[in-house]
């Protein structure tokens, strides 16, 4: 692998996983099992405590047989899978469990062959919750 592709990767990767998280603008930040404000229950990808991997370039079919593993070897349960296509890679969210060191487990899972990239999944508040928008209670992320 060069040093440009790498760049590349690590470029698009945070174009990639920033577009992911900007859905989740305006969601508070949860730990598993709680609720929602609402009522309702926040949606597993969208709870704090999550890391998003990127998988080390190989095949589609070697992918799909790397998450039970990975999930297995660092103790951790996996909400969500998601493509970057352009640049042919495969991203993995993670939820590390209460009383586990985010940066501890971050630091593993960097150090581990399979994993091309890894970086906590951020969520963020809005500060103004007050809207009009009857499409609201449509979008996914958003939560008043």
């Amino acid at each position: 692998m060069t040093r440009s592709w790498l760049v590349t990767l690590r470029r698009y990767a945070v174009a990639g996983v920033m577009f992911m998280v900007l859905g989740c603008a305006g969601v508070p930040q949860h730990t598993p099992g709680s609720t929602a404000a609402d009522g309702g229950s926040v949606p597993k990808q969208l709870q704090s405590r999550q890391v998003i991997v990127i998988l080390a370039p190989t095949t589609p079919e070697r992918w799909s047989s790397l998450d039970q593993p990975i999930a297995q070897a660092y103790d951790l349960s996996q909400v969500g899978v998601f493509p970057l296509l352009s640049l042919g890679v495969q991203c993995r969210v993670f939820q590390i469990p209460e009383g586990r060191a985010v940066d501890e487990v971050m630091a593993r899972l960097a150090a581990d062959p399979r994993v091309a990239l890894v970086q906590p999944k951020q969520v963020f508040q809005a500060l103004h919750a007050a809207h009009n928008d009857p499409y609201a209670a449509l979008q996914y992320g958003a939560r008043v």
